[in-house]
């Protein structure tokens, strides 16, 4: 079982000569052996040592922070062709006057040559980034476009820098954390990762000579690296593959790029150009990596908190998802399924059992799980079973204009309609209110659905979504509690399979799962909640 450090290893997506699993050797330098161990269960190399030793010298040697070995040392066991990973942290006395033109010069002094600076953010333990720090490059692409540099503060120091060149130089000067890879001699020396002169990619990609960024984030262990190609000007971004960080969660990789030929070939032109273009699905060191047009837009979490921090831009953008989502499942819906018929059975009563074993039975729950069933039959009304996004959070909406566009597909399935719906509308609502705590965020689900009104503009934009999502969709109002449960259950099993395939489960699960807790939230209303729909859709 692979422990929760991976994301220590990410860097390795970066290294420029070819990666080829269970052969190899390498050498990581630092004060955590264990990730040698890790980096064998991640398929890094065949054997990878935590000591120099003379006689084996390594094909990668991983200079890490607070490594107690000199830099000349780490070289000396580089092996030849091989490559040298260096972090190095300015904020410590030792390096405290390293700029990446000096460090560059240390290696290329030692025979090296280097084929990369890359800023690295947020941490050696968690990095969430790593930024090309060349001149000219993408950096500057990052600093205009991130959603930290349209906050006021920030977006006023961004127009008095002049944009992309003062602001990436100064960005080089001051980034406290950045790391070096370097070639050794005999070595083909490349300014890009093996990933990106695939044989496979289009010329436009393996041709490019510009760094790309590496965003690393998501503190699941499912969580993907996502690579941004850039042009050769490195004025944006020019394709985006993304890699599992562990092999237990390579089949979600390929099912995203088969969702997506899939989707392009059957919707309309306008719904078709919101989904990124399928480029190509690729192996790299028995990998799965999938490589995908970028879309244009910033995301809608972004212009939560951009500059305005308006609500009212949040909740137009929900609006705006809730068309989006109706053009979608007019065009994927393949059933309508009725209490009884076996797709009903499939996507409800199974849902229902399977969140019972994996969570055990709560006489709340159970009576709530009970009047759901109850209340589907004596409406008897038809429900559409649809493709569902399954991550339609404001992080996987880009806007721009009136369009909206939806990227990461890799949960994607059938299922009931709606559903979709109910989760961007909770996530939109805990992300525009600023809530992060849970309890706050389980209040905050009572006034959405429980019927509760404070004239706030939320629970009145994320009503009026529904309804009309229900009217376009002819869904009887009836089945919207029921599906409003489904959904909340449908998130915590996913949570709970994703943990089962690396061996790992919640330790207190109705409280580490937010989403089983979301279940106890809404088993707590009045019993009369899940028979009255217009708790969740109000009255027109």
């Amino acid at each position: 079982m692979v422990p929760g450090g991976a994301r220590r290893l990410d860097w390795h997506v970066l290294l420029p000569g070819p990666r080829e699993p269970v052969s190899g050797h390498w050498l990581l330098l630092g004060p955590d052996p264990g990730l040698s161990r890790l980096a064998v269960e991640l398929e890094l190399a065949g054997f990878v040592a935590s000591v120099i030793d003379d006689a084996e010298p390594a094909d990668v040697v991983g200079l890490l922070h607070s490594a107690a070995t000199s830099l000349d040392d780490a070289i000396r066991s580089l092996a030849p062709g091989g490559y040298l990973y260096w972090e190095i942290d300015r904020r410590s006395l030792r390096t405290i006057a390293m700029s990446p033109g000096r460090a560059c010069r240390r290696v290329r002094a030692a025979g090296l040559e280097p084929c990369g600076v890359y800023l690295v953010g947020h941490g050696w333990a968690r990095p969430s980034r790593f930024l090309p720090a060349q001149p000219g490059g993408p950096i500057g692409w990052y600093l205009e476009t991130s959603s930290r540099w349209t906050r006021p503060v920030r977006g006023t120091l961004w127009r008095i820098l002049h944009g992309r060149t003062v602001a990436s130089w100064l960005a080089r000067l001051l980034a406290p954390r950045f790391s070096v890879i370097a070639a050794a001699r005999d070595a083909k020396p490349a300014t890009t990762p093996a990933v990106l002169r695939h044989p496979s990619l289009p010329a436009s990609i393996q041709s490019t000579v510009v760094p790309p960024i590496l965003v690393t984030g998501g503190q699941e262990p499912w969580a993907r690296l996502t690579l941004l190609a850039f042009a050769e000007d490195g004025s944006e971004p020019s394709a985006i593959l993304k890699v599992g960080r562990l092999a237990a969660y390579d089949e979600t990789t390929r099912r995203e790029h088969a969702v997506l030929v899939e989707l392009r070939a059957k919707l309309d032109d306008a719904t078709r150009s919101t989904l990124p273009e399928p480029i190509a699905l690729i192996e790299v060191g028995r990998r799965p990596v999938s490589v995908q047009g970028v879309l244009r837009g910033t995301s809608a979490l972004a212009r939560m908190r951009g500059r305005s921090r308006s609500r009212t831009t949040a909740w137009h953008d929900l609006s705006r998802t809730a068309d989006w989502l109706i053009a979608l499942e007019r065009q994927t819906a393949r059933a309508r399924v009725t209490p009884g018929s076996p797709d009903w059975i499939a996507h409800v009563d199974d849902s229902l059992s399977r969140f019972t074993d994996a969570f055990g039975q709560q006489p709340e729950v159970d009576r709530l799980f009970r009047d759901l069933v109850d209340q589907a039959a004596a409406a008897g009304a038809e429900l559409p079973i649809v493709r569902c996004h399954r991550d339609l959070g404001p992080w996987n909406v880009l806007v721009e204009g009136d369009r909206v566009r939806v990227v990461d597909w890799e949960v994607a399935r059938d299922g009931p309609a709606l559903t979709d719906l109910v989760y961007a509308s909770i996530h939109w609502t805990f992300e525009a209110q600023g809530l992060a705590n849970e309890a706050d965020r389980r209040r905050e689900l009572r006034r959405l659905f429980s019927g509760q009104e404070h004239g706030d503009a939320g629970p009145s934009s994320v009503r009026a979504a529904i309804r009309r999502s229900i009217d376009a969709l002819r869904i009887d109002q009836r089945l919207v509690p029921p599906l409003v449960v489904l959904t909340m259950v449908g998130q915590a099993l996913d949570r709970f399979d994703r943990l089962a395939r690396v061996g790992r489960a919640d330790r207190r699960p109705w409280l580490d799962n937010r989403y089983a807790g979301y279940v106890a939230e809404l088993a707590s209303f009045d019993d009369g909640w899940i028979g009255d729909p217009t708790r969740c859709v109000g009255r027109a």
